[in-house]
């Protein structure tokens, strides 16, 4: 009799065992499925050794990757950044900018695994930065009158320059626009106004009078 109940205990422990290790196999199991949707990239992601597949760009689905692999997103369509610019022409004259232009990155894994490491997903506030820089040194190249009445000149050099720049970080500049623009003409220096006209010598008044005594 004490034999059975040993017997039974055992087997008690035992399915015990194996129902916690089918429970934990099935949580894992369901942990390691990961989706992506239709707009975006995914690069997979291993949180617990921090490392980055350089090798595989994965497009939407569902995929099987690893309960402790995530995926860093990127988007497939083009994106839309818009500013307002400063700029000083060739000629000293301040003028006022309004751009836009619309940007893709470069569909490639080994491309957007360097662009995480240099800025996280961070990556379009150093666009924007970096844009603001380049498209500065462009207008100054050209004078307020060019800017005005010359914008195609304007826009070609002012685009191939930001592509030039966004392509070192792994986007290719698709469009650019330049709208209004705006001039303010620089202010003179101290040295620049002509000086102020002298005053006339100050009158003094008459002598005052003395009675006559006579």
């Amino acid at each position: 009799m004490a034999r059975k109940k040993g017997l039974s205990f055992t087997a008690c422990c035992g399915s015990g065992f194996a129902l916690t290790a089918i429970a934990i196999a099935v949580i894992l199991i369901a942990a390691s499925f990961r989706t992506l949707d239709a707009t975006t990239y995914g690069l997979a992601y291993d949180s617990l050794w921090c490392t980055i597949d350089r090798t595989t760009l994965y497009n939407n689905g569902l995929f099987f990757v690893g309960p402790t692999t995530v995926f860093l997103t990127f988007p497939k369509a083009t994106r839309d950044v818009y500013d307002t610019l400063p700029a000083r022409t060739r000629d000293g004259l301040t003028v006022g900018l309004e751009l836009s232009f619309q940007y893709r990155l470069q569909q490639s894994a080994d491309s957007l695994a360097e662009l995480y490491m240099m800025f996280g997903l961070e990556y379009e506030s150093a666009f924007r930065r970096e844009a603001r820089d380049v498209l500065r040194n462009a207008a100054s190249g050209f004078t307020a009158f060019e800017c005005w009445r010359n914008r195609t000149a304007l826009v070609v050099s002012m685009q191939a320059e930001l592509d030039t720049a966004l392509s070192r970080w792994y986007a290719n500049v698709e469009a650019f626009q330049v709208g209004r623009r705006r001039f303010r003409r620089r202010s003179p220096r101290p040295t620049d106004r002509p000086p102020a006209p002298a005053r006339p010598p100050a009158r003094s008044p008459p002598p005052p009078s003395l009675p006559c005594s006579c």
